[in-house]
């Protein structure tokens, strides 16, 4: 087709300027990761110990996650969390479900399972989970539940936020789970495991167990021990359980939080 002279000449003129071709795989598609736990707090962040130390973790390494309500029964394994990096398939690459699965990609199953940062994982697996399951699986924190958001004073109060976990632990529990859990627990070595812990903190600021090459003074014990004490502290602070952590450790939490999320609550 001929073009007619005055066109060319602006043509000409001002030549088309050619464009890279625009990718559809962007930046912000490398940052879409999402970290699915039982509950996520106004504040954004995960109300369970092992949501809550997936978080940190990511967070201490430099990596964006989107944190979002989920469900055990979204996971092959039926375990909370569930990390889904961008572009996770579903015959589950790029998906990493329960916490020692998580870790272990993170982190290396290696640095994960380094000698003594071994023997306290399996503290806080055996001790510190089950006393916490069994406190929020409890009849007693049922009935506190129930207590707060039937009085007067407190009607105009959400239901609180933590029972949306112990609903889904229910469900997917069921009764006889749930005896079994609240029945395991045992004050008596639940409390030897955080004193061992504290005893082992001593008078330093953090356990710098597990060291992280991106985190500092912080070692992955720091941030599981955390995990756990602030969402005990934060979520049933009137629980038999808060009562047996020793100050040192709450203090710890406090510092740690301040740390990771620059934040003195």
């Amino acid at each position: 087709m001929r073009v007619p002279g005055p066109v060319k000449a602006v043509f000409d003129q001002f030549p088309l300027k050619e464009y890279p071709e625009i990718s559809n795989h962007s930046a912000a598609n490398e940052r879409d990761v999402r970290l699915f736990v039982y509950n996520v707090g106004p504040d954004h962040i995960a109300m369970d110990p092992n949501g809550l130390a997936v978080q940190t973790l990511m967070k201490v390494l430099g990596k964006d996650v989107e944190v979002a309500l989920g469900s055990p029964y979204m996971t092959k394994n039926e375990k909370l969390p569930l990390l889904v990096l961008s572009g996770g398939k579903r015959d589950g690459s790029g998906v990493y479900s329960g916490l020692d699965e998580i870790l272990g990609f993170l982190v290396g199953e290696e640095e994960k399972l380094d000698g003594e940062m071994e023997l306290f994982k399996v503290m806080l697996d055996k001790w510190l989970n089950e006393a916490w399951l069994a406190t929020i699986l409890s009849e007693d924190y049922e009935k506190q539940c129930l207590t707060v958001y039937s009085s007067d004073r407190d009607r105009s109060q959400p239901w609180p936020a933590n029972r949306i976990i112990t609903n889904q632990l229910l469900d997917h529990l069921g009764a006889q789970g749930r005896h079994r859990v609240v029945r395991h627990f045992n004050s008596h070595t639940t409390s030897m495991a955080l004193h061992s812990l504290a005893t082992k903190l001593g008078d330093a600021k953090f356990f710098s167990v597990g060291q992280l090459a991106c985190g500092g003074n912080l070692g992955l014990l720091d941030i599981l021990v955390y995990s756990y004490i602030w969402s005990i502290f934060k979520h049933i602070p009137n629980s038999a359980l808060a009562s047996l952590v020793p100050l040192s450790l709450s203090e710890h939490a406090r510092r740690v939080h301040q740390y990771v999320y620059n934040s003195s609550e």
